[in-house]
């Protein structure tokens, strides 16, 4: 990992606090929070997806890496792909070679076909997934598990205000 650029929990507090004093929206922020985990774990992708009010909608939120036009338009339901397995098991999903799970789905508006590993993790808020954070790369790669823990934590953080942004 980088240890050039500050944590992704220290990014996102910071983008989170500026989304509750009113200056930045927390789209703006969310945007800015999956660069800075790409950034500092040296990924080529990082992205956040939203769970919609209909409880079973996955709406890629933000990203670094994919194509910026599927940001706000590319969907699925918990039931499709390894982001959906992510939120159906409410746990992290961690993969060297993304392509040759059994819910591996392509999506090709992303062109994401190049991307092997995935790191995907859930995000929670008093029990209820409000979504899931993502990081993949074009390279095969074992994530460790303090790269998982750091995910998790960002996720956690991030959380509380996905929550309320879907109420």
């Amino acid at each position: 990992m980088s240890l050039g650029s500050a944590s992704p929990a220290v990014s996102a507090t910071r983008e989170l606090r500026l989304v509750e004093t009113g200056e930045q929206s927390l789209d703006m922020s969310l945007d800015r929070i999956v660069a800075a985990i790409a950034n500092h774990m040296q990924t080529d992708v990082g992205s956040l997806y939203r769970l919609e009010r209909d409880g079973e909608t996955l709406l890629l939120a933000a990203t670094v890496g994919l194509l910026q036009s599927c940001v706000g338009r590319l969907k699925m339901k918990m039931s499709e792909g390894l982001v959906g397995l992510v939120a159906q098991q409410r746990s992290p999903v961690v993969l060297a070679r993304a392509t040759e799970h059994p819910r591996f789905k392509y999506f090709p508006e992303a062109d994401e076909d190049e991307y092997q590993s995935f790191l995907g993790v859930p995000i929670i808020d008093r029990n209820q997934i409000c979504g899931v954070l993502v990081v993949q790369t074009i390279e095969a790669r074992e994530f460790e598990s303090a790269e998982i823990a750091e995910l998790e934590s960002v996720a956690r953080l991030i959380a509380p205000r996905l929550r309320l942004s879907r109420v």
